[in-house]
């Protein structure tokens, strides 16, 4: 059988980004790009290429228009630096190496620091659990982690979010540190090779370690470091185009304020409060430099935006700290399970300053700033999270007793003795699966 990397390196040649994680160790994070990313700095090129001669001349460069960087930077063409050779002209070539050099790529990284809410729920989460206060969670008392469930599972379905840990009252002053991350572009030297893919082969993940400071965990999306946990994953929530509504809106825009006439000026647009969005496209739109803006020429430059758009993956690396919650939370639902509890009992003593840092990585397509040149680009739409089907597996006791529906059957939901839920419980994980219940019956 191929190996999925090997598929993916003969679909399109990667392309990644190197992070630097405490400890230290480098994480190469290598992305099976198509494409797209030399697609729309071609069709940027032949937007400024008004003679259509093949190179971009000092005024034909000046009319470029910024593109956006991770940390809300972004990079204008500058014609000295486009033309590298100093012939007095820019070609496609010296086109695309400028936009490389400058850091628009076609993988990018966008760091997410720590946030405050995390802090409060990791260290809420500790006091729970601490119930002597030394700052120690001893092993006796991460076996009693499943308390937890009858202390504060408000609703009774068996699973803990923030909400219910987090008492409305409490109030925490502290300060977070700044992201410790690095991230660069790929230049060997990696403790590890993570390789995904965008599109049809979304959420097909591939990890290579090459020195002891990374391993892969129990899934084939966790990897463990010497002192961190990075759950990697593809950001499939987001529905339709980050871009295309926002297309369709700005052209029926223009299309009223277009009425009968074949084309409108600036400062037509510029008159009316609710166009403003429209007046500052004007001049990067208005290809032929006539000062007047056809409906043609604004479907030309929309397009081409919407290129620009989706021509980049970006790596999110978001940095959640030192987080309790999160490392007891397996398959990072952000919820705690009775199971997820259970299993707390085998980690090893826990000192609160001594926490492993968790960090969430997700590849998307762009963008990576909330505008695109001179337009605005709408946040994509997330799916509602949906409650799975009730189960269908198991015997029939076994699913009329599960009444959260969440797929096990708990202590608290067994309708029969102790002795013979410990009998079903096989696993000793606090619940019956439905293999247990097909295994044994009541």
């Amino acid at each position: 059988m191929i190996p999925l990397w090997l598929v993916l390196l003969a679909a399109a040649p990667p392309a990644g980004v190197d992070i630097a994680f405490p400890g230290p160790a480098k994480l190469r994070v290598e992305v099976a790009v198509g494409n797209e990313w030399t697609t729309f700095l071609d069709k940027y090129f032949d937007h400024l290429d008004r003679d259509a001669d093949g190179s971009l001349s000092p005024p034909e460069a000046a009319r470029g228009f910024a593109l956006p960087l991770p940390a809300n930077r972004e990079v204008e063409p500058d014609f000295e630096k486009l033309d590298s050779n100093k012939d007095g002209k820019a070609t496609k070539d010296e086109f695309r190496a400028f936009y490389l050099q400058a850091g628009f790529a076609p993988v990018v990284a966008v760091v997410k620091p720590p946030r405050t809410e995390l802090l409060h729920l990791s260290n809420a989460l500790f006091r729970h659990l601490d119930r002597d206060a030394d700052g120690t969670l001893s092993k006796d008392e991460l076996r009693d982690a499943p308390s937890l469930l009858r202390r504060f599972d408000e609703n009774e379905d068996e699973v803990l979010t923030a909400a219910e840990l987090l008492t409305p009252n409490a109030v925490e002053r502290s300060s977070l540190p700044q992201s410790q991350l690095k991230t660069t572009t790929t230049n060997g030297g990696a403790d590890g090779v993570l390789r995904m893919a965008v599109g049809k082969k979304a959420g097909e993940i591939a990890f290579e370690p090459s020195s002891d400071k990374f391993k892969l965990g129990s899934k084939a999306n966790e990897i463990l470091g010497l002192n961190c946990r990075v759950i990697a994953h593809d950001s499939s929530t987001a529905t339709g185009s980050p871009f295309g509504t926002a297309k369709e809106f700005y052209l029926a825009q223009f299309t009223e304020a277009l009425g009968t006439k074949p084309a409108v000026r600036k400062a037509d647009l510029e008159a009316d409060t609710s166009l403003q969005s429209l007046a500052a496209m004007f001049d990067s739109a208005d290809r032929d430099g006539d000062r007047e803006l056809t409906r043609i020429e604004l479907q030309a430059f929309l397009d081409l935006v919407e290129l620009g758009v989706a021509s980049q993956v970006v790596v999110a690396i978001e940095d959640r700290g030192a987080n309790l919650f999160d490392l007891l939370d397996k398959n990072a639902d952000a919820r705690l399970d009775l199971g997820e509890l259970t299993r707390a009992k085998d980690l090893p003593t826990l000192e609160r300053t001594k926490t492993a840092n968790q960090f969430r990585l997700s590849i998307s397509r762009g963008p990576v700033a909330p505008t695109f040149g001179p337009v605005p680009i709408p946040v994509p739409a997330i799916k509602p999270t949906v409650r799975p089907a009730a189960p269908t597996q198991g015997p029939a006791w076994f699913r009329a007793m599960d009444k959260n529906e969440d797929g096990f059957v708990s202590a608290a939901e067994f309708r029969g003795t102790p002795a013979l839920f410990a009998k079903l419980d096989a696993d000793r994980d606090g619940r019956i699966s439905s293999t247990e219940a097909d295994a044994t019956k009541p």
